[in-house]
């Protein structure tokens, strides 16, 4: 009896329940929190520090500098292509978060912070990008501004600041302070706070951008006065639904009528274990 009702319980979950997938998160370390890459001589960052990157032999500051970031790319052209303005920073506090949190900063103008992921994508799929910009300035100097960028290639590997040829723009954003003057920015944030943006594409039939690897990539705009901070960011694939979905097996006859019968027996027990409205309405009226 007890085999019966496993079958007829797995039979009738396999018929009436599915378990959708609504996505999936493609970036390494998109919250920007894993330990940065050193080498000997340097050290994490501390609470209310920053250390941008260097990659050369040890100098000045060089123990109070990372040698890269988790998950990301960015050239070091500076100081004889050993060191740049981009790094890792603790100052989560200035924006009303925990101290403890980690954030990457960008202080070198069009520096471009990139990382590049090779999904297997499909007709049909979405592709959203995310990511949090924040600048702690005033209100009366130049301002800060950056890019935001979704696309489909990579980047140029003779020139780290650009994106390879062929590459597809598939989105992107400008995002500035309220005191930047430059252009007007899609996204104007607001001073010590983190300003979130997101980018969308849909993949259409037969879309060239479905066989190349995609890019998330940020970047400081020339002209910037001071540092741009960005957190949390995100690629998340959803799935298109499957245009062949693989039918549920259908039971065969003999496992059909097992557990018909399981279910009839199993309804016949209860009927005679216990008193039904029903059957005592009967006995009283005879």
């Amino acid at each position: 009896m007890t085999r019966a009702l496993g079958i007829w319980g797995a039979l009738v979950a396999g018929l009436m329940c599915t378990t959708p997938v609504f996505g999936e998160q493609l970036l390494i370390n998109g919250d920007f929190e894993a330990g940065p890459i050193l080498r000997t001589g340097q050290g994490a960052v501390g609470q209310g520090q920053l250390k941008w990157t260097t990659t050369g032999s040890p100098g000045p500051w060089y123990s109070d500098s990372i040698s890269g970031v988790v998950g990301w790319n960015y050239a070091t052209p500076e100081w004889s292509g050993t060191h740049t303005d981009v790094g890792l920073a603790r100052i989560d506090s200035s924006f009303g978060r925990p101290s403890s949190g980690q954030s990457l900063f960008n202080n070198r103008w069009d520096k471009l912070v990139s990382q590049t992921v090779n999904p297997n994508l499909r007709a049909g799929d979405v592709l959203t990008a995310t990511v949090e910009f924040g600048t702690r300035g005033g209100s009366t100097d130049p301002g800060r501004a950056g890019y935001f960028y979704l696309v489909a290639g990579t980047v140029d590997p003779l020139n780290p600041e650009r994106f390879a040829p062929g590459s597809i723009i598939l989105d992107s954003l400008s995002v500035a302070n309220p005191s930047w003057t430059r252009f007007v920015p899609d996204v104007l944030a607001a001073e010590y706070q983190y300003s979130l943006l997101r980018l969308d594409y849909t993949f259409a039939q037969n879309d060239p951008a479905l066989a190349m690897p995609i890019t998330v990539g940020m970047r400081l705009a020339g002209g910037s006065y001071g540092t741009a901070y960005w957190d949390n960011a995100q690629l998340t694939r959803e799935f298109a639904p499957n245009p062949n979905p693989t039918p549920a097996p259908v039971p065969e006859p003999g496992t059909m009528l097992l557990a018909i019968a399981g279910l009839g027996a199993w309804g016949g027990r209860r009927i005679n274990r216990q008193t039904w409205p029903f059957a005592t309405f009967c006995r009283r009226v005879s």
